[in-house]
């Protein structure tokens, strides 16, 4: 299995094969899909794919935000995560290391948990609606 960096080049056709992933990842939340895309193809957010070479079986869209002090995921999504996961954790760690990032944060449904069980929670977010 294969962590890898796309380039700007690559987004439109790594795209549709992870599109529905990336909606799902979005579900409840304030992202969409449409925006992580335009944000990939800009170069403003960095979309690393995990692959067996012909395959695409995970991703996650990263972006720095507060001058480069804080890591954030956008967006994750993938299958047979048992398979990937935990090349993808160490590529995130180097990217945060290698540009001196503080922290990776990343927002989900709680069961976000179960993949980040060394996480300290920061907080809960809470919809009502009219």
């Amino acid at each position: 299995m294969q962590i890898e960096l796309a380039s700007l080049a690559q987004i439109d056709g790594i795209w549709p094969h992870i599109r529905d992933g990336i909606v799902r990842s979005c579900k409840g939340g304030n992202m969409r899909a449409g925006y992580i895309w335009q944000q990939c193809r800009s170069g403003n957010a960095h979309l690393l794919i995990a692959h067996d070479g012909a395959k695409i079986c995970g991703a996650a869209v990263l972006q720095f935000e507060d001058y480069g002090k804080t890591l954030r995921g956008l967006a994750l999504c993938g299958e047979d995560r048992k398979t990937w996961w935990p090349q993808m954790v160490d590529v995130v760690r180097q990217m945060v290391k290698d540009n001196r990032a503080e922290r990776f944060i990343d927002e989900g449904r709680v069961g976000l948990k179960s993949i980040y069980p060394k996480a300290r929670l920061l907080s809960q977010t809470y919809e009502i609606r009219p």
